[in-house]
Formats: structure tokens, C-alpha cells, sequence
């Protein structure tokens, strides 16, 4: 299939997307990769490289760039009662304040990625508890990624296939170690590998005194009894994540800085997971 963009590609490109061609460097493109990719361009500063090409894209309808695109340009265009399965969609996150972590047109893309899962062949209650977990990943966008409880603006996708399902949320907010060291039990924290770590392995929220973030919680729970791939990226620092039955474990690396921060899941039923590359007709 020649090169794929998967993530750690896309962290990759970081440091030279602003300034040199991108997107015809690679022959596929996996769900994770392309939130990735769009993310550095959308925190370009001026007209970068990276956004002529996606731009450029769009207008000639190249998937994926056309539909992420269009979806952080026309974020209510879809319709609020339409929960039908859709192999891949993106979203841009819209709410403005705490209290709106309720908006239908976020229910229902919620929803639409639980059909996905089940059109897929996963089981009713693994994909019921996977749109519980993205449901909190985007409600976490919501309270944590800004200050003073804006949210950061955010995009999110999913792709699903046979078997297999990929998603990503991103935004362009404070990242984990500023908002994690606003709750005084983790003011301590100094570096942003530090944060993931705390989040990974200590079960850190900034909810004082509700004990382990909720939604990291489940998700590292699927991780174990699914086998799923899960990582986490905080501005200039990523964290693949290993669960145990005693325990989890962070492999960190230091990667290209973008702002804001990443959480990317993918998994296969009954084989290795890895990033499997969007297929087109």
C-alpha cells in the first residue's frame, strides 16, 4: 500500500508542514493520522503550506480532506435526528460554555458512531460502552481543554470497518499539565510528560476529590479486556499506552510541539491493532 499517515507520522511532518508539501507524500491515510495532520495545520500560523493543500484538496473533493475540512467549516449541517451508521465522519466541537455539553447535533454523532460499531460487528455492549467513552473524551474538550471553563475549539472523527474502529478528539487548548495543575492535588506537576504519566498511571483528574477521570477510566478498562490501542499526546510530549491486569504503563516520547492535546484509540476484534488505513470506493 506504500506510505501511510498514521500519527506518529503526522507528529512527524510537525516540524515541516508549515513550510514544505505534505499530503502527496503518502499512498493511504489512517483516521488518527488525518486529525493529526489537520490539526498542525490548523495551528499554523498565516498560510501555510499545509493549509493551501488541504484547502486545495477540497475544492478537487480528495478524501479525507474534503470531509474533515467541511466539517470544521460547516459544523451544523448534519441532521440532529440522523443516527444512521456512516463508515467515517468528522465533527468540529461547538459548545461555548461548561453547560453546554449537551448540544444534539453532539448526541447524535455520538450516536452514529454507536451504530458504526454495531454495523461493524462489534458487540451491543462493547459499543455502547465505546460511545460512553467518547462521550466523555468530548465532554473532557468541553470543561478542560480552556481556561476559566471555555472551551478550546476542538475536531473529532471516527472511521469503523469490518471488525475494526478508530477515533480521535482533538484540541487547541492548554494541554494536560495546565489543566491538570489547577486541582491542588497535582499542582506539583512540572512537564507535560509528567501530566500524561499521572493521567495514565494515577488515574489524575482535575475534578478534585471525584477520584480517577471517568472517561480514561473506561477507556483504559477496554484497553485491557479488548486489546485496543491508545495514545495520548499533550503539546510536545506522547504517550503509548500499555494495560496490565495489575496496572498500566506509559511509553513516552518527545515529538514535534503543537498545542492543545490528542487522545487516539483504535481496535481490532480478534487480531493485532494497529492504524489500518481508510479504504475509499
Amino acid at each position: 500500500m506504500g506510505i501511510i499517515l498514521d500519527c506518529r507520522n503526522a507528529e512527524a511532518c510537525g516540524a515541516i508542514a508549515t513550510e514544505a508539501c505534505i499530503l502527496g507524500k503518502f499512498d493511504a491515510v489512517t483516521l488518527p493520522g488525518a486529525v493529526e495532520l489537520f490539526s498542525i495545520a490548523a495551528n499554523s500560523n498565516g498560510e501555510s503550506h499545509l493549509r493551501r493543500e488541504m484547502r486545495a484538496a477540497k475544492e478537487r473533493g480528495v478524501a479525507p480532506w474534503s470531509q474533515i475540512v467541511d466539517a470544521w467549516n460547516n459544523p451544523r449541517t448534519v441532521c440532529e435526528h440522523d443516527i444512521a451508521p456512516r463508515p467515517l465522519e468528522f465533527r468540529r466541537l461547538m459548545s461555548t460554555n461548561q453547560s453546554d455539553n449537551e448540544e444534539p447535533e453532539d448526541t447524535a454523532f455520538e450516536q452514529r458512531f454507536r451504530s458504526s460499531l454495531l454495523h461493524s460487528g462489534f458487540p451491543p455492549d462493547f459499543a455502547r460502552g465505546m460511545a460512553a467513552v467518547l462521550h466523555e473524551m468530548l465532554d473532557n474538550v468541553r470543561q478542560h481543554s480552556g481556561r476559566n471553563y471555555h472551551p478550546a475549539p476542538a475536531i473529532a472523527g471516527y472511521h469503523s470497518d469490518h471488525h475494526y474502529f478508530s477515533f480521535s478528539v482533538s484540541d487547541f487548548g492548554q494541554g494536560f499539565l495546565s489543566s491538570l495543575t489547577q486541582a491542588p492535588d497535582w499542582v506539583g506537576l512540572k512537564r507535560e510528560a509528567d501530566a500524561l504519566e499521572a493521567v495514565i498511571v494515577k488515574g489524575a483528574s482535575r475534578r478534585t476529590g471525584q477520584g480517577q477521570g471517568e472517561g480514561f477510566k473506561s477507556l483504559f478498562k477496554i484497553l485491557v479486556d479488548h486489546g485496543a490501542q491508545v495514545r495520548l499526546r499533550s503539546r510536545m510530549w506522547a504517550a503509548n499506552v500499555r494495560c496490565f491486569r495489575d496496572g498500566r504503563r506509559a511509553e513516552l516520547v518527545e515529538i514535534p510541539e503543537v498545542t492543545g492535546s490528542r487522545v487516539a484509540v483504535c481496535c481490532r476484534l480478534g487480531a493485532a491493532t494497529a492504524e489500518f488505513p481508510i479504504i475509499f470506493p
